[in-house]
């Protein structure tokens, strides 16, 4: 399968894992909006990507503290979801992504790629 790169995303921000919701007896508390959602909705797009695609995501961070890589892919791909860059993250059908600790900034790189036509 040959693919062909469709849209480069560069955040420079610490990427977090989605808090759940917290309930307290019968009172639910949503958690805030991160940072994340916020800084993909720059990227918002009039009709977003429909078709099978390939996401590469580069995860920087300053620190080393542990994170896991699965809880932050499936925080990008909701967050892609939710501004509309990408239709449904059950689309990605290949999915490759890096963790490095120790980086000068925090920093989220996500490249997408589409299936060659």
């Amino acid at each position: 399968m040959s693919w062909r790169k469709k849209l480069d995303i560069t955040l420079f921000i610490e990427v977090k894992p989605h808090q759940r919701p917290r309930v307290y007896g019968k009172h639910t508390v949503q958690p805030k909006q991160n940072e994340l959602i916020g800084g993909l909705f720059l990227y918002k797009r009039a009709k977003p990507i429909d078709e099978q695609m390939y996401v590469d995501i580069k995860f920087y961070y300053k620190h080393k503290r542990r994170m896991d890589i699965d809880n932050l892919c499936k925080a990008v791909l909701d967050g892609m979801q939710d501004a509309n860059i990408i239709s449904d993250d059950f689309l990605v059908s290949k999915l490759c992504a890096e963790r490095i600790n120790e980086h000068d900034e925090n920093l989220c790189i996500i490249t997408i790629f589409t299936v060659k036509k």
